[in-house]
């Protein structure tokens, strides 16, 4: 459903907690070499198989080191549908940017960084302007059925106060819609360093949630924030039983080094409380603590948690290649002897 243009919030800075976040540790420098050391074996890796004419792996080698080396710290939102993602990630930019709406209508990924100016483009091999944020609004809100063939991927540029530093959020399709989001979505989640994995506070951890996260962190165990919406609709008396439940969703996934790995959210009242420049209900839906706890990832813990991430999916496709590879060391050395 076409939207009004996004309307951007006041003058609320959503970073309760932020005077606690230190400086980068030693630990810090440590994982940002022990990046730059992989990428580098990785490059390396990829010049070999290419002059062995392995081409498809030399390409997959060489991707592979451009996300070790690169500098942005990568952030997906993921999560069944119609469970208030886009709203979460409004609130969290403080502008009503993404499409929401009871039904699914998130068709495609939209990346958003940093930028001192609004821009949107459409990413689909050939970069394709959008005239105003508004025509992102309107294709975001297409439906799935409309728009097969169409670019997958959306970019945008904004001036938003968490994207600075260069965090880059991604608003992901719904699961279990349809087939080709999740297969865009599962291509997003595998540049996540943070993945904030949404639930609906009433039924955490159902089987088809748990079944998304498994097929995701199969093969690389990455980083899980677990953040649970809805809590506007559950009292306040009934919400203890239910956030064990998140906490041990979150304990049954790989777990990030931070403060807090599960959040109780009112997505809804957050958004609503930021664009009135409301901090008491900021504070009060839960957002701020997200905010908080996505601020220190971003700034005390990026490159432990970009080194976690990236390196277990390097490790993986070592792995693979040492599978796909063993075929030709057995030839050869049959061929030695």
């Amino acid at each position: 459903r076409a939207r009004s243009p996004p309307r951007r919030r006041g003058t609320l800075l959503p970073v309760a907690g932020v005077s606690e976040i230190r400086p980068p540790s030693r630990a810090e420098a440590v994982a940002r070499g022990r990046l730059r050391r992989a990428a580098e074996a990785a490059r390396s890796l990829s010049e070999r198989l290419a002059d062995l004419g392995c081409t498809a792996l030399a390409a997959e080698f060489r991707t592979a080191a451009h996300r070790l080396a690169d500098p942005a710290f990568h952030v997906v939102i993921a999560g069944e549908f119609s469970l208030g993602k886009s709203t979460l990630a409004n609130a969290l930019l403080g502008a009503e940017l993404l499409p929401t709406a009871v039904v699914p209508c998130t068709a495609r990924v939209t990346r958003i960084a940093y930028g001192e100016s609004s821009a949107a483009r459409l990413a689909d091999g050939e970069a394709r302007p959008l005239a105003a944020l508004r025509e992102l609004v309107e294709l975001a809100a297409a439906r799935v059925r409309d728009v097969a063939g169409a670019a997958e991927w959306v970019e945008v540029l904004l001036p938003a106060d968490l994207c600075r530093g260069e965090l880059v959020l991604y608003d992901t399709p719904g699961l279990n819609e349809s087939e080709s989001p999740d297969e865009a979505t599962a291509r997003a989640v595998a540049l996540a360093d943070l993945l904030i994995y949404v639930v609906d506070l009433r039924r955490a951890g159902t089987l088809s949630e748990r079944a998304g996260l498994d097929a995701w962190l199969e093969a690389a165990p990455g980083n899980v924030l677990v953040v649970a919406n809805f809590a506007n609709l559950v009292p306040e008396a009934d919400r203890p039983p239910l956030r064990e439940r998140v906490d041990r969703l979150a304990a049954a996934y790989a777990q990030p080094p931070l403060p807090r790995h599960a959040v109780v959210v009112d997505a809804l009242g957050g958004l609503q409380a930021r664009l009135a420049d409301d901090a008491e209900g900021w504070q009060r839906s839960g957002m701020a603590d997200l905010a908080a706890t996505l601020l220190h990832a971003a700034r005390q813990d990026r490159w432990t948690l970009a080194a976690r991430a990236r390196g277990a999916r390097l490790r993986a496709l070592r792995e693979r290649f040492a599978r796909e590879t063993a075929p030709l060391h057995a030839e050869a050395i049959r061929a030695a002897e």
